[in-house]
C-alpha cells in the first residue's frame, strides 16, 4: 500500500520532472525564432537597400 504510494508520487514528479524541461526547450526555441525572425528581416532590409543602389 505504502510502495504504490510512493510509486504514484514519483511518477508525479517525474512528469513535472519531464514537463518543466520541455517548457524550458520550448521557451528556448520560441526566443531562438524571435531572434532569427528580426534577423532575417533586417537583412531582408539591409539587402532590399543595397539593390535598390545597384
Amino acid at each position: 500500500m505504502i510502495e504504490q504510494i510512493i510509486q504514484s508520487l514519483f511518477i508525479i514528479a517525474a512528469t513535472g520532472l519531464i514537463l518543466l524541461v520541455l517548457y524550458q526547450i520550448a521557451k528556448m526555441l520560441g526566443s531562438l525564432f524571435v531572434i532569427g525572425l528580426i534577423g532575417f528581416l533586417a537583412f531582408t532590409e539591409v539587402y532590399g537597400i543595397y539593390l535598390f543602389f545597384t
